[in-house]
């Protein structure tokens, strides 16, 4: 099976597959022939696209966010980050598919509707050819379990701190996903003046959660 790059989204997909996942595009036409050619280099982001043919998407599929990055913000927003990321996502899933959804309150319900973003990303992924080695069920059930934990007593509601993890493994297979397409959007792997402001203010104010909570 070899990958097309879909003129419209520039998303992957098989070359067996009738119309593109992720925007609808045909990719046959009415005799069942594939338009779109085979790119044997599909990921090579530093590929030039030539004279005529479509300019890669500026987006990536999937919102990009190092790690790190990730971790710190969600611990330092006390795992509003999180939901700021499912939401950026869900919005981008919604430009490309043109489904009737309101990423604002899945955003909002995010430890439910988590199964349903990672499945999407898992999906996405496997269309493009690739392994997933997690499971969406698992991982957004400790991601509700985790959530669930802010309600605890002291000191164990502080186990609702490490609510990021879950999402460790679905980040790197975004990272992976969108590092195959020609989209021209950065890793979103530094720190913005307002990021910085956030892990300052944020932390200080977790600091004194957990100082009060454990003396």
């Amino acid at each position: 099976m070899s990958l097309l790059r879909c003129p419209d989204c520039g998303g992957p997909v098989a070359d067996s597959a009738p119309a593109c996942v992720h925007c609808g595009r045909p990719m046959k036409d009415a005799g069942g022939h594939s338009p779109v050619s085979s790119d044997p280099a599909f990921s090579d982001r530093a590929a030039t696209p030539t004279q005529g043919e479509a300019q890669p998407p500026t987006r990536c599929p999937f919102f990009p966010v190092s790690s790190g990055k990730f971790v710190a913000l969600s611990i330092c927003t006390l795992g509003f980050y999180e939901a700021y990321w499912c939401y950026q996502n869900w919005v981008r899933i919604r430009a490309r598919s043109g489904e009737a959804m309101w990423p604002f309150w899945r955003a909002v319900f995010a430890p439910l509707w988590c199964f349903s973003l990672f499945g999407r990303v898992r999906d996405f992924r496997r269309e493009a050819g690739g392994n997933v080695g997690w499971s969406a069920g698992l991982l957004g059930t400790v991601y509700l379990v985790l959530t669930g934990a802010w309600r605890l007593p002291d000191p164990w509601w502080l186990l609702g701190m490490a609510s990021f993890l879950p999402f460790l493994p679905v980040l790197n297979t975004v990272r992976d996903l969108n590092s195959e397409t020609l989209a021209s959007e950065g890793p979103n792997d530094t720190f913005s003046g307002v990021n910085i402001a956030v892990l300052i203010i944020g932390g200080l104010v977790v600091l004194l959660a957990v100082w009060g909570t454990l003396f």
